[in-house]
Order: structure tokens, then C-alpha cells, then sequence
């Protein structure tokens, strides 16, 4: 769960920070994308793989979802220096060198060139990385903070276009409130007139009864009332605090719902232009949440 009071966050960014330590300077870069879950992917010199769940921890305290990869690079200190040789080593081949000469055995003058070639010859000094472990946790942490910080200045852009597209959503819904009444009474009228050509026997309470059963399947009133409340509904999620992807997500189906059926029960030109660009902006909010957090 994500920890702080940050508002709507994008899923794509990137943070790096670089910083000294006792042993060398570390480099972190961590970039995020879209993903459905949190998935994590590290990039460690070895002698950092120890500190992987420490930073695994403190990473899934601060994000909630997406696809994050974390890189470290680590320039020690001192790798100019001379290496220890391993004196050990060093002894016993001497003393095999010894031996084979004891056998009377042709041995060659010893190479230092090609005795330093010898495996494990020399041998680094030993790095004890828990003596900055605090230091590489802190520079993980801020550079978090970064990552964040970057969300976040990207969700801001996302709302502020997913805000537009539903102001643009709203107008179209006017469109449809102020075309519907006209739609009726044409409907209205081209099925009384039809009725009364096709079935004279019958009473004109019978072909009201008749209309009234049409025009409640072409009613589209209460789809327009629920997609009025879906957007407002979205507006206040977009406003609120959290991982609220999902929650878009699933109101947007909803909105779909509705806007599919007002495009498949109207008749009136403009009422059907209004819910197909409806259609076009919902898809495009769409692909915009795919993208927060």
C-alpha cells in the first residue's frame, strides 16, 4: 500500500540519484511503467544482492502498482590500489616448483608475468557492505521520493485531460437532453400514423397503448441521468487520494454501458452524433487510466 498524501499519480516515470558511500559512489535509476500489479525488477551488483529484501520492502511501502525496475551501479573506491596476494597460494607453488626441481626435472626460471596470472593469485580486499547499508536504503528512499514526485506531476497532466474530455462528455449530454423531447413527438407521430394505416380496427386507446409501449423501449432518460451521475462520479474519484486506477477502470465500463445504449436507442441525428462522440471520449479517458496508479 502506498504510503502519503499524493493525488492522482501516472504509472510512467523516472528517477536517478547518485551519492557517495565509504566504499565507493552508487548510482540508482528507477523507471516505472504501467502494469496491473506492482512488479519489481532489480539490477544489483552482487555485492548489494544481500540488501534486495530490505529494498523490495521499502519500495512496496511507497508504490501501490506498476511495472518498476530498479538499476544500481557501484564504482568502489581505491581500484587503482595494488591487490593482496595470496601469500598461501604463493607458498605452495614454490614448493611444488621446489620439488619438480628435486626430481630432476628441466624447470624454467619462474615468469612474475605469468605467475600472476595464476587463478586466484591475487585477491581483493573484502568489502562489508553492512556498514552502508543505512546510506544505501536512504539513497534508495529519496530516490523514491523522486519517483513520486514524477507520478504525480504526470497523473496531474493525465486529470487534467481526463477533467476536459468529461466537461466535453457533459456538453454532449446537453446535446442529447435538448434533442430527446423532438424525438419523441416524431416518433410519436410517425407511429400513430403508421398504426392507423396498418391496422384501422383498431381504437385509438389501443394505438396509444401501442406508442407508449414504443417509446418507453426508446427511452433513454434514465440512461442519460446514470451517465450524468457516472461523471460525477468520476470527478470525485479524480480527486481523491490512492491507487484509484481500478476504480476508473470500472466506472468507465459502467459509462460505456450507458453511452452504447443511448447510441443504440436513438434515432434523431443529433442524438446519435452526441453518443458516439461520447464513445470516443470515454475510450480515450480509457487509455488515459491505464496509466494511473
Amino acid at each position: 500500500m502506498r504510503i502519503g498524501n499524493e493525488m492522482t499519480a501516472s504509472m510512467t516515470a523516472f528517477a536517478s540519484n547518485e551519492f557517495l558511500l565509504a566504499i565507493g559512489k552508487l548510482t540508482i535509476e528507477i523507471r516505472s511503467v504501467n502494469h496491473r500489479y506492482l512488479d519489481l525488477n532489480f539490477r544489483l551488483p552482487h555485492i548489494l544482492s544481500p540488501l534486495e529484501p530490505d529494498l523490495t520492502v521499502l519500495i512496496k511501502k511507497r508504490l501501490g502498482r506498476g511495472k518498476v525496475d530498479i538499476n544500481m551501479t557501484l564504482a568502489l573506491n581505491d581500484l587503482d590500489e595494488a591487490p593482496e596476494i595470496n601469500e598461501n597460494l604463493v607458498k605452495k607453488l614454490r614448493d611444488l616448483y621446489h620439488r619438480m626441481g628435486e626430481m630432476s626435472l628441466e624447470v624454467a626460471p619462474i615468469d612474475f608475468l605469468q605467475l600472476l596470472k595464476w587463478p586466484q593469485l591475487l585477491k581483493q580486499k573484502n568489502v562489508d557492505i553492512k556498514t552502508c547499508k543505512a546510506d544505501i536504503i536512504a539513497g534508495l528512499s529519496d530516490c523514491v521520493s523522486a519517483l513520486i514526485t514524477c507520478r504525480t506531476k504526470e497523473g496531474d497532466a493525465l486529470g487534467g485531460l481526463i477533467k476536459q474530455r468529461l466537461v466535453q462528455c457533459r456538453s454532449y449530454i446537453n446535446i442529447i437532453n435538448d434533442a430527446y423531447p423532438k424525438q419523441v413527438l416524431l416518433q410519436k407521430k410517425k407511429l400513430q400514423d403508421k398504426l392507423k394505416e396498418a391496422v384501422q380496427l383498431l381504437d385509438e386507446k389501443r394505438i396509444e397503448q401501442e406508442i407508449v409501449i414504443v417509446a418507453q423501449k426508446l427511452d433513454i432518460s434514465e440512461e442519460v441521468d446514470r451517465l450524468t451521475t457516472h461523471i460525477h462520479a468520476f470527478e470525485n474519484i479524480l480527486s481523491s487520494q490512492g491507487q484509484i486506477g481500478r476504480r476508473m477502470d470500472f466506472l468507465l465500463q459502467e459509462m460505456n454501458r450507458e453511452a452504447n445504449t443511448m447510441a443504440s436507442k436513438a434515432i434523431d441525428a443529433k442524438i446519435q452524433h452526441a453518443a458516439v462522440e461520447i464513445k470516443v471520449l470515454l475510450e480515450q479517458i480509457r487509455e488515459q487510466v491505464q496509466n494511473i496508479e
